[in-house]
């Protein structure tokens, strides 16, 4: 890393060494890295974060992709093996080679791996705060819009939304409190049908492709899906990281 880039590392996380801040050896493998730079993004995602904290929390999730993008490129990860840093021109250039705020999953591995740091994460919290606010309390909302959530998460999910009632942090409403039972079993029926629907069709699909290509199908359309919320993420948070980037370098 640059002199720069140690110095931000430091300063938002207390530390200078990428090992120490990831949680991971120089052993560790690529999943491995991963995994511990998803639990840290989400963890401290600008999602999460109050507005006084946004830019700040930006600046944290770039600094997070370079420190990513300098341990996943074998060159640059040699360089800072080496010397402990990494000069500007490699940094730069391992940037514009991986560009993106927030770093996409290409594989369905990546998409896993995501999915597991981001049940329980911070991140998770405020999508479904979110969601409860934009659904006004419906809990049929929330499973249709919120990531990763299916019938098993239900449970957890309402505790969630109720400890955050309990503790005043959002309002009540009844929709949610008092949700009638016919409307939560008419959910968990269509929810199990979908269930069923797609058990079935990963087995052959009405156009007669086989499994393997049907499941290689859903693999490339949940990638697609994937790829474009994080550039949804990444249009959100583009004008307030150019807007932050000055007022940043002053504290």
């Amino acid at each position: 890393m640059s002199i720069q880039t140690l110095e931000k590392c430091e300063k938002y996380f207390g530390t200078k060494d990428i090992y120490k801040l990831f949680g991971i050896e120089k052993s560790e493998t690529i999943p491995d890295i991963r995994k511990a730079y998803y639990r840290l993004l989400l963890q401290d995602h600008p999602d999460a974060a109050s507005e006084s904290d946004k830019p700040v929390a930006v600046e944290k999730a770039k600094l997070l992709a370079t420190l990513y993008n300098i341990l996943g490129d074998p060159d640059a990860l040699a360089q800072y093996n080496e010397h402990g840093v990494i000069d500007a021109e490699t940094e730069a250039a391992v940037n514009g080679k991986y560009n993106g705020l927030f770093r996409k999953p290409v594989m369905a591995e990546d998409i896993d791996i995501y999915h597991e740091c981001y049940k329980g994460s911070r991140k998770e919290r405020a999508d479904i705060k979110e969601d409860y606010l934009k659904g006004k309390g419906c809990i049929t909302y929330m499973m249709k819009h919120l990531q990763f959530i299916n019938c098993e998460d239900e449970p957890r999910l309402i505790a969630i939304v109720q400890a955050m009632i309990d503790s005043k942090e959002v309002p009540e409403y009844e929709t949610f409190t008092k949700e009638p039972a016919e409307k939560r079993n008419r959910r968990h029926k269509r929810l199990a049908r979908e269930a069923a629907m797609a058990q079935q069709l990963r087995k052959k699909d009405q156009r007669g492709l086989d499994r393997a290509t049907y499941e290689q199908k859903l693999v490339t359309e949940r990638q697609a899906a994937f790829v474009e919320m994080i550039n949804s993420m990444e249009a959100r948070y583009q004008d307030a990281q150019k807007e932050t980037e000055v007022s940043l370098d002053a504290l």
